[in-house]
């Protein structure tokens, strides 16, 4: 195990960071002093992070990489493992009974047992169909979720555009869609709950009250009644991919408790007067920004449907990616289309199809990106073991996250005013000693001395020049964009002929931006990544005339 480097009083941090020029040291002394006693920040897994960074990266060049929400970075022992396992064993297509056919099926069934095991559940409730990336298990849902005219699509504001896509399915069928901020939810189910009698007792969420799977026995997948109620969707993330916001995954259990349920069904009434109340509401959750530096359970928060892209996690491969569907669902999915691999057999001139009774192979068309799929317990070894597991991850992160937002906040110009406005709830990352509601993402804007904003798209082009890598505009997001920025959605809109992307070079309007600079950390960031995005702000954008 990691040995803790926690900066637990001044002396500590004193001897941390002697070897930080002067401000950064000030400044950190003053950050340490703040923390409540018994809250530690683990930085760099017992001193490992600099041989990390050394020995496994030398593709970074000396660069400076703040886009790991954008997608993760690779190690070197990955792909030699990769391509040594490659050289060493022949794979090919497994929807045969060939030898190399029936060992790729072993390695693609143990990477779907891997990743059920990463996050605390197994194949007895989940499947594990693969995708090219969260995108895609996003479209699987809005696609293949039995949408009635009674239906409603419910969605927190602050989601990716991959979510908010969803919508036009539930449109095409007739039924409603509704995007409430955090807020609104929490006052939503609070005025509910004060207002009915609630029954406390806890509810096990694989007992008989959430059936329809059975159970499996040899090769036969056996299932409950698919259910004829109408059936409502709720999608959030659980974690923002603009701000690092992170939201209650608690709202799954309320879900499935019927709280949250009823609560929605009352409030949507108000706005059409429809009776939802013999619907039923299922859950998706967008873990893709989450899951890479944080543990996801799904034993205590089983969401209907959770979407993760791997390249996130752990850089290599890419254009791979993961939904998860629990098992008393999967069977309501409604899957218009049948490809090669997912059916049993099927008639030519005759319209009969048997498809296969695995809710993967059934969902999977064609052949699955096997080569890739074999690659992913590379990465899961990079998580388990070199780093010690993903608490260790969340850890290191947090503290790389927290000495950021306290050097950038210190950023004053010669008038006293910030240089750096940084949006999210970067006070809450620590909430009675536990992690609390903010993650490795600062989304900011830079400001010149008079108050005005910089322009997102020229601090991309500054950035560029000293070789630090981020992200700017919008980054998919508008909601939260919107939000936390105080942006009219109408005027956006009314701007959309003019934009040819989220993050190009219309950055503003009237004197505000329309996106933001996105800085995210990951698994191998280090406070000297932080110091080089400081001081590359400090040089460009401290004084006016740089600009």
């Amino acid at each position: 195990m990691f040995l803790s480097q926690s900066f637990k009083n001044i002396s500590t941090c004193v001897i941390l960071l002697n070897f930080l020029f002067l401000p950064a040291l000030i400044l950190s002394l003053a950050y340490c002093s703040s923390i409540d006693e018994g809250i530690t920040f683990d930085y760099g897994y017992d001193g490992y992070i600099d041989e990390l960074r050394e020995k496994e990266m030398p593709h970074l060049n000396n660069e400076t990489y703040l886009d790991y929400t954008g997608s993760g970075l690779y190690t070197q022992a990955q792909i030699d493992a990769f391509y040594s396992l490659l050289q060493s064993n022949l794979y090919c297509n497994a929807h045969s009974r060939a030898p190399c056919s029936i060992r790729t099926e072993k390695e693609v069934n143990e990477a779907r047992d891997l990743i059920l095991s990463f996050f605390n559940t197994s194949s007895s409730e989940y499947s594990v169909v693969f995708t090219s990336g969260a995108t895609q298990g996003l479209k699987m849902i809005g696609e293949y979720f039995p949408w009635t005219e009674e239906s409603a699509f419910v969605y927190t504001t602050h989601n990716h555009n991959s979510v908010l896509g969803m919508r036009k399915y539930a449109k095409r069928a007739g039924g409603i869609f509704k995007a409430f901020e955090q807020s609104e939810l929490e006052e939503i189910l609070s005025e509910f709950q004060d207002s009915v009698q609630i029954n406390t007792e806890e509810v096990d969420p694989f007992g008989d009250d959430f059936g329809g799977f059975s159970g499996f026995s040899g090769n036969t997948w056996t299932w409950g009644d698919k259910g004829d109620n109408p059936a409502h969707l709720f999608a959030f993330p659980a974690e923002c991919n603009f701000s690092g916001i992170k939201y209650p995954l608690d709202w799954i259990n309320e879900i499935k408790r019927g709280d949250m349920g009823a609560a929605l069904n009352a409030k949507l009434a108000q706005y059409d007067g429809i009776d939802r109340s013999d619907g039923e509401w299922f859950v998706a959750l967008d873990a893709a920004a989450f899951v890479p530096t944080n543990r996801l359970d799904l034993s205590l928060t089983p969401a209907d449907f959770v979407v993760m892209s791997f390249y996130k996690m752990f850089g290599f491969p890419t254009g791979l990616g993961a939904l998860l569907v629990r098992h008393d669902v999967a069977e309501r999915l409604q899957k218009p289309y049948f490809g090669g691999g997912s059916v049993s057999i099927v008639g030519c001139r005759e319209d009969f199809c048997q498809e296969k009774p695995r809710p993967s192979d059934r969902l999977e068309d064609g052949t699955v990106g096997f080569l890739n799929i074999i690659a992913l317990k590379e990465g899961f070894k990079l998580i388990n073991e070199t780093l010690g597991g993903i608490e260790n991850i969340e850890q290191h992160v947090s503290a790389v996250t927290q000495y950021a937002f306290e050097r950038l906040s210190s950023l004053k110009h010669e008038n006293g005013n910030n240089v750096v406005e940084i949006y999210g709830n970067h006070e809450k990352q620590w909430i009675n000693g536990e992690y609390g509601v903010q993650g490795g993402i600062l989304s900011l804007s830079v400001h010149r001395p008079d108050g005005s904003f910089v322009g997102y798209y020229t601090v991309q082009e500054k950035s560029a020049q000293h070789r630090i890598h981020l992200r700017t505009g919008m980054v998919c997001n508008p909601g939260a964009c919107y939000s936390l920025l105080g942006l009219d959605e109408t005027l956006v809109c009314e701007m959309a002929a003019e934009k040819e992307s989220c993050g190009d070079d219309i950055d503003m309007v009237n004197g505000m931006p329309l996106g933001s600079v996105r800085v995210s950390f990951g698994f191998a960031s280090t406070k000297n990544d932080v110091d080089r995005l400081v001081e590359f702000i400090r040089q460009e954008f401290m004084e006016e005339s740089s600009l």
